[in-house]
């Protein structure tokens, strides 16, 4: 089973947790960029929203386990005035200029040089945040 399944598990309840925050706007996603490499972008309405958002119970679990799944995880926040999410090469652009590298047990080479190249914008899909929000609409 290796860090797969727990990793794409643990990145659906997040999904579904965001999706369902109050405050949150828009999400998307890039699922098995270069094979192995997931993107989300989400648009919340004001920081405390997102903020309510990072320290929801499934979110934080997954932040708790993910030095155990991943060799790679970097993160940027910037307020917008803007209810649109920014295109992937401007989020790219941010996350090089401006991205938090997370502390990791098991870094890549990339990781800690901070090397990050551009997602495969062709796969992003905004399908599991809408999904999950119909989910929990439906109370499944």
């Amino acid at each position: 089973m290796g860090t797969f399944l727990p990793f794409v598990a643990l990145s659906w309840r997040s999904i579904r947790e965001a999706a369902n925050t109050p405050g949150f706007v828009h999400g998307m996603a890039i699922a098995f960029d270069r094979g192995t490499v997931f993107w989300t972008m989400t648009l919340w309405q004001d920081a405390a929203a997102m903020h309510a958002f990072r320290q929801a119970t499934d979110h934080r679990v997954a932040m708790q386990r993910v030095g155990e799944l991943a060799g790679e995880l970097a993160t940027v926040s910037w307020s917008s005035p803007d209810d649109r999410p920014p295109d992937w090469p401007d989020a790219h652009a941010r996350l090089l200029a401006e991205g938090r590298f997370s502390r990791l047990p098991h870094p890549t080479r990339a990781h800690l040089a901070h090397q990050i190249p551009a997602p495969w914008a062709w796969l992003a899909t905004e399908i599991p945040f809408r999904v999950a929000r119909q989910l929990e609409k439906r109370g499944a």
